[in-house]
C-alpha cells in the first residue's frame, strides 16, 4: 500500500497586474500569502490559501486597493509526479477589502494559475507561476495577473511502502 504522508506550507511573494477597468489607474500590486497543502493522490493536492495584495492609485499612495482572501484550491500536476507544471483552479471569500473611495467590502474570489514546480535542491524548494484572479464587490471586480515566485517549507511529498 503506498502511503502519503507529507504535507507542506508555502510563503509567497507576487507582483500583481490589474486587468480591465482598472489598470490605467492603479501601479503593480505587490502582494505576500501563506498556503497549506495536503496530498490526496500522487499528483495532486488539495490547498488552502490566506494573503494579501495591496495595490496604490498612481499617483497617490495613500489610496488605493486592498484584497485580503481566504481560498481553497486543487493542485493538479500535469505528469501526476507532484513536480514540473501543474494547473490550480481556486474559490474562495475575500474576508477583507478595501477600494480607493475607502469603501469596505467582501465577496467571492475565484481564479486559476499555472506555475512549476522544481525540485528540491537540498531544502531549496521553489515554484514559479502566473495566477489570474477575480474579486467579486459591490461596484463590479477587481480582477489581476500575478506573477508568483513560491517557497516551500517542509519535506516536500514523502511516499511510504507498507
Amino acid at each position: 500500500m503506498l502511503l502519503f504522508t507529507s504535507t507542506s506550507v508555502r510563503a509567497q511573494i507576487q507582483i500583481s497586474k490589474f486587468i480591465g477597468a482598472n489598470s490605467n489607474k492603479s501601479t503593480l500590486g505587490y502582494g505576500g500569502f501563506l498556503k497549506y497543502s495536503h496530498p490526496i493522490s500522487a499528483g495532486s493536492d488539495i490547498t488552502f490559501e490566506i494573503g494579501f495584495t495591496s495595490f496604490s492609485l498612481k499617483g497617490n499612495d495613500a489610496y488605493g486597493w486592498i484584497v485580503v482572501p481566504l481560498k481553497v484550491g486543487y493542485r493538479y500536476t500535469i505528469n501526476q509526479t507532484g513536480k514540473g507544471f501543474y494547473i490550480e483552479p481556486f474559490l474562495g471569500y475575500n474576508f477583507v477589502g478595501v477600494d480607493p473611495n475607502d469603501r469596505r467590502f467582501t465577496g467571492l474570489v475565484y481564479g486559476a494559475g499555472t506555475r512549476y514546480l522544481f525540485a528540491p535542491i537540498g531544502k531549496v524548494n521553489f515554484d514559479l507561476g502566473i495566477q489570474y484572479e477575480s474579486a467579486l464587490h459591490s461596484g463590479g471586480t477587481a480582477n489581476y495577473l500575478s506573477f508568483r515566485l513560491t517557497h516551500n517549507f517542509g519535506g516536500g511529498r514523502r511516499d511510504n511502502d507498507d
